[in-house]
Formats: C-alpha cells, structure tokens, sequence
C-alpha cells in the first residue's frame, strides 16, 4: 500500500478549506478513504452549512457522494450514503437537552484528548461510559441520539488500536 497526501481542496472541491491529511491507497488511481476520513467530511459539511457559508446543500452532498466509492466496504458505503441522504435535516440544527449538550463536550474534549495511546485510550473508554450514563438519563430518542455520540469515539480508539497504515511507529529513542 502507498501512502500518498491529498492535494489542498480547490475549486472542484466545497468549502476551500486547506487540508494535509494521509490516506492508504490500493493504487495510485484508486485511493480509499476510511469512515474517520468520511465523519471529518461529513462533519465539516455540516459545520459549513450551520454556519450559513456559501455552500448548498446539493454541492456537500456530491463533495460527499464523490467519496463514497472510496469507501472501504460495502457496508461502509451504505452507511455513508445514509448519512448523505440526511445532511438536510443535519444542517439545521435540532433543540436538544442540557444532557444532550453535557454529552457534547465529553465527546468534543475526549475527541481532542492528547497523551500515549494507553492514555487517549482510556480518555475515550471513559467517555463512552459517561455518554452512556447521561443517555440514561435521557428520554425517548435522545437516548439514542446520545448514545450515537460515542460511535466517533469507538471509531478513533479502533484506529489507535489497529492503524490503517503500515508505516512503523515513531521511536521516543531519537
């Protein structure tokens, strides 16, 4: 596997936003994309849209559908195309609880948590477990709906456990 860098988004691209990020490619020609790539995306889209940027509705979602073939599984793709389908009611944003938003910044804060894997790890275990005990406390679907906060989180600890990449970790013996 070749691990290249994408180039800045340009004018093909919404939003214009100057990104570096890695992605694992099968070949030169066909680059995959994996779901933390696609959530930053996706998450992006909606972040733009909320904020009342020149961006439509249909431009993110075909920014977001261009990605889709990209996507490592089937079951993968029908996910995201799922999240797609819902970007219009995602981009407006819904009145939630005190819970809801309490749920929020545990996982925005666990999210930027720093520290060794061991650390990030535990940082994100605890997360989950605090989402999930304010789900508890919630009523109807917003207990679904905080629950869902932790899938990020599972999705990152995923990563640190089992990197996408083959490159050998950095040493501390430098």
């Amino acid at each position: 596997m070749e691990e290249v860098k994408l180039a800045p988004h340009g004018s093909d691209t919404v939003g214009g936003d100057e990104y570096d990020r890695r992605v694992h490619h099968d070949t030169k020609e066909n680059p995959r994309v994996d779901l933390v790539e696609f959530n930053g995306k996706l998450s992006d889209a909606v972040s733009r849209l909320r904020s009342g940027d020149s961006a439509s509705i249909a431009a993110e979602q075909a920014h977001l559908r261009a990605m889709l073939p990209k996507l490592e599984t089937e079951h993968d793709r029908t996910w995201a195309a799922d999240q797609i389908e819902d970007l219009p009611r995602r981009a407006t944003p819904a009145e939630h609880s005190e819970l809801f938003a309490e749920a929020l910044e545990i996982q925005a804060n666990a999210f930027h948590a720093g520290g060794s894997d061991q650390q990030r790890i535990a940082t994100l275990n605890d997360a989950c477990r605090r989402i999930w005990e304010l789900a508890d406390q919630a009523i109807g679907d917003e207990q679904v709906e905080i629950r869902a906060l932790t899938r990020t989180l599972e999705h990152i600890e995923q990563r640190i456990r089992n990197p996408p990449w083959d490159d050998p970790q950095p040493t501390e013996s430098r």
